[in-house]
């Protein structure tokens, strides 16, 4: 049996707005940007951390551009938006984080 494999729409066109807004999110201090897609009029937030020490966190995902570990994002799977969320973190214990899937989107602004 082969290896599942992810595919990412690319975003090419995205726009990353730093923000001076935090949160805490499963115990992680967290910076928000705003993401804007101006090829299909998309905008909506998303939250990462400084507090997880990772070299290129987002080499493989559309967010490449964002210096630190995605903790609430958004992906565009195929034909589905999808929103992720980390739940808890658990430093030193070999999983950095548990990641709920959500298969509704939340806090998306604009039309498809």
């Amino acid at each position: 049996m082969g290896v599942p494999v992810v595919l990412f729409d690319s975003m090419d066109d995205m726009e990353i707005k730093e923000t001076n807004e935090t949160m805490t999110i499963a115990g992680l201090n967290c910076k928000k940007a705003v993401i804007t897609l101006p090829s299909s009029n998309l905008t909506f937030d998303v939250y990462y951390t400084n507090d997880i020490e990772l070299k290129r966190p987002n080499q493989n995902n559309p967010y490449r551009l964002i210096e630190g570990v995605l903790v609430k994002f958004e992906l565009q799977l195929l034909s589905s938006q999808d929103g992720v969320h980390a739940e808890n973190f658990q430093p030193n214990t070999g999983l950095k984080s548990r990641l709920k899937y959500l298969p509704t989107v939340w806090k998306l602004h604009g039309s498809r």
